[in-house]
């Protein structure tokens, strides 16, 4: 393995002729049918002689075959039912028409709104078509590779390397728009390979296509990864500033990139969206801070987070692209990383080092993120496009290990498949998600629970785009009326999105002052209320303290059966088990103050106080009923719900324990050096006014001063 291939069929020797006689010879335009053309002949490796290459054929072969496996793998290990993250929110988008959060994701949910629709309400569709997406990008990897090193085996360990790492496979499964931004960047990848093997201008026209394209699929990720796609340039860097200079070019290069970038016109072009999280987005006006996620800077730029959350990601980050392909692989991809600095031109390693820094490094340090769990798992499928070098390093390793052991090509072969699926057999307990079904059981419990005719006010992202889906595009009772209280998503909304918290909070409460219909919050503190299994009621009187709801039993019981098997959950998916066990443990304690526990209820008490968000919604509960003799017990719960934090459990939470421990302390007879022990950890861990431990330090150390 060496350099880049030669062009060494005919019509490529006329074509490179025609270069080299001057810009006067070649054409001036190229129509979008040539563009095209070359395009399908690049990804297929076809070109149009007389004779068959039988080498060719086999590629092509082994081309199709990588994306067959991919997506037979995608397939079998996806799940049927809806899922967390925004997998809810792209159902309805696609299925029901509207506008995705920003930046919008105009293209992906346009091929989406043409291609799910005939197939009703079918989660695998969406699904599947993350997966298509991931099986094509793995393809067009693998012909990439292929004109790197002249190598299929190392095209073919390459392709299916990446196709089973973790974060990629991971969003495979999903209707997400990931696996279609890898796509767009390796088509773009390409594209360059070949102008810098070729030098034939079409190929940097059809690529500004392609990248206007991928900023109008999401934007934030392809901009990070520029400067390594740039890098590809540089075989022929000094051609491409002659061709620059020719104003044609410009002007080709420009409209080609506009045009890949006219997706983004669809949203202005979207009157009374059902879905979108701003409403109708009538003007480039409102559509430029949309593509800029403007609405998201408080997300982006969280006031907890400091320097040190930065080392923190970065951290993180280390670990996650040593496991993408198994920490067995690393010693081959390190190797890899020396034979492709030594066997191949320096700017294809550079290449490689920036694009692993893009969207790792470089992002860590852009966002103001918290480093805890539930924003590493909101970050993770980010460096998705970064951790293809590893798969490239990871081929290139074994090769140049194959050749200075001069094995024959059966052992190449037979090491190759073993070392693939060794890496597929490590990633495959974290993402075969086949049985996962559920958050879409929960979903339905929550929905069958509710009284007819119910309001529902949706305030998480489960239950936007969990109970969202199952109510508006599968049908599921559809007598309810979802509303957000922020007035996000739902066309039904009282105000305008964003506008000031009080402005909202008085709207919304004269509404559900005046309305006739029951009404129910999870997320939400209703004032007069109900505890009603897994949320609040809300609505006309008479309201009691707490019902009981046998739906919402059973509902309880799974959620602690996926809580004891909590360690296989995400960040994420925890975060959702989680708020809903601290309702169903405030519902229990309640009902333990008021009344007789049935035997069912009682053990089913037992079980949420030895979980984490139920020890921290029982001392919630007990401690301002200041109960005479209480503080040995409400100590020992304290006591173990620190020894037994979850690693997915948020700052707040672990501050929230601290602080009621604090609490617990100042009981008589109270233990001040103690309490500000507690309450001292508690402001170190969320540093920020809304922590009520500032305010009983700041007392405390008054008392004592006093």
């Amino acid at each position: 393995m060496g350099t880049l291939v030669p062009c060494e069929s005919a019509s490529c020797r006329i074509r490179a002729v025609t270069q080299e006689m001057g810009p006067e010879a070649a054409p001036v335009s190229v129509t979008i049918l040539q563009i095209l053309r070359d395009a399908i002949r690049l990804n297929l490796q076809i070109e149009p002689s007389p004779g068959r290459d039988p080498t060719r054929t086999t590629s092509i072969f082994l081309m199709l075959c990588v994306g067959l496996v991919c997506l037979l793998l995608y397939r079998l290990t996806m799940p049927a039912s809806i899922t967390l993250e925004d997998a809810g929110l792209f159902q309805m988008v696609c299925q029901l028409g509207g506008i995705s959060h920003p930046p919008g994701y105009p293209l992906f949910t346009s091929i989406c709104q043409f291609a799910l629709p005939p197939f009703g309400s079918s989660v695998l569709a969406g699904n599947m078509l993350s997966a298509i997406f991931a099986s094509l990008a793995c393809m067009v990897i693998y012909s990439c590779i292929h004109q790197m090193t002249s190598s299929m085996t190392t095209a073919v360990v390459v392709s299916l390397s990446y196709g089973f790492s973790a974060t990629f496979w991971s969003q495979a499964l999903i209707i997400e728009v990931y696996t279609f931004a890898v796509l767009g960047y390796v088509v773009c990848w390409r594209l360059l390979l070949a102008y810098s093997a070729k030098g034939n201008e079409r190929y940097i026209y059809l690529a500004a296509f392609t990248f206007g394209l991928c900023l109008s699929n999401h934007w934030p990720l392809m901009v990070l990864s520029t400067p390594a796609l740039v890098l590809g340039l540089w075989p022929k860097i000094g051609e491409f500033l002659n061709q620059l200079k020719r104003p044609i070019v410009w002007v080709l290069i420009l409209l080609c990139f506009v045009a890949g970038m006219t997706p983004y016109a669809t949203i202005l072009f979207t009157p009374s969206p059902e879905i979108a999280l701003i409403g109708e987005v009538s003007s480039v006006r409102e559509l430029v801070p949309y593509i800029a996620r403007s609405h998201y800077d408080v997300i982006d730029n969280q006031t907890v987070a400091g320097f040190s959350d930065k080392l923190g990601y970065l951290m993180w980050l280390t670990g996650e692209t040593a496991q993408q392909l198994g920490i067995v692989a690393l010693p081959v991809v390190l190797v890899g990383m020396y034979a492709g600095w030594h066997h191949f031109p320096k700017w294809m390693t550079l290449q490689l080092i920036v694009l692993l820094l893009g969207t790792t490094v470089l992002l860590a340090m852009l966002l103001n993120f918290s480093s805890e769990p539930l924003y590493h798992a909101t970050y993770k499928p980010y460096p998705i496009i970064a951790y293809l070098p590893m798969a490239v390093w990871f081929g290139l390793g074994l090769n140049f290990l194959f050749e200075r052991l001069h094995l024959t090509q059966a052992i190449k072969v037979l090491v190759s498949v073993v070392a693939v699926v060794s890496i597929g057999m490590g990633n495959l307990a974290q993402n075969d998600r086949h049985t996962d079904n559920w958050v879409e059981q929960h979903g339905i419990d929550v929905l069958e629970s509710l009284p007819r005719n119910a309001l529902y006010l949706a305030s998480d992202s489960f239950e936007v785009g969990v109970l969202g889906y199952l109510n508006k595009v599968v049908g599921i009772r559809p007598d309810i009326e979802l509303r957000s209280p922020d007035n996000q998503f739902f066309s039904n909304r009282l105000t305008q999105p964003f506008t000031s918290i009080e402005d909202q909070t008085e709207v919304l409460r004269d509404f559900l002052v005046h309305t006739e219909r029951p009404f129910f919050a999870a997320g939400l503190k209703l004032e007069p209320a109900e505890y009603w299994g897994g949320y609040h009621r809300g609505g006309p009187p008479p309201l009691r303290s707490v019902v009981r709801n046998s739906k919402m039993d059973t509902a309880a019981d799974r959620l602690l059966d996926q809580y004891d098997h909590s360690a296989s959950l995400d960040a994420i998916e925890f975060n959702v088990v989680f708020q809903r066990l601290v309702q169903f443990t405030r519902q229990y304690v309640r009902l333990a103050l008021t009344s007789t526990l049935t035997e069912g209820e009682g053990h089913r008490l037992d079980r949420l106080q030895r979980t984490f968000p139920g020890r921290l919604a029982t001392l919630e509960m007990l401690l301002p009923e200041n109960r005479a003799g209480a503080k040995p017990v409400l100590h020992e719960i304290a006591m173990e719900g620190l020894s037994d934090i979850p690693w997915q459990a948020t700052r707040a939470s672990h501050a929230l324990m601290f602080e009621f421990a604090g609490h617990i302390s100042l009981l008589p007879p109270a233990d001040p050096e103690s309490a500000k022990i507690f309450f001292s950890e508690s402001t170190r861990l969320y540093p920020l006014e809304s922590n009520k431990s500032f305010r009983v330090l700041t007392q405390l150390e008054k008392n004592q001063n006093n």
